[in-house]
């Protein structure tokens, strides 16, 4: 099974570049979660939603593997499943070859 990615920002500048990279090194299941996700790639899912709104974000999250959190403070919140999610795949979700 391939990895999937979530990056929650997607739709900001930084976002933006890191979906476009995912994209670019050929990953197939790339998803984008922000309150204003801006014009995405066709390939790209979007999960347009508020960070705060805990059901939104665990709803986008549970479609993925890997997640690349641009906004790490209100993900503490999703509870020790998705921490470790974090935790263990911040790196992997950020290597560019």
């Amino acid at each position: 099974m391939r990895d999937s990615y979530l990056v929650t920002g997607g739709g900001g500048l930084l976002g933006h570049h890191i979906v476009d990279q995912l994209l670019a090194r050929g990953e197939t299941s790339v998803a984008v979660f922000d309150i204003a996700p801006g014009k995405q790639d066709s390939r790209t899912r979007v999960f347009a939603g508020d960070i705060s709104d805990r059901q939104a974000l665990e709803d986008a999250v549970k479609a993925v593997s890997n997640l690349v959190p641009l906004y790490e403070k209100p993900l503490n919140r999703l509870g020790p499943v998705w921490r470790n999610m974090y935790y263990s795949h911040r790196f992997r979700a950020s290597r560019t070859s």
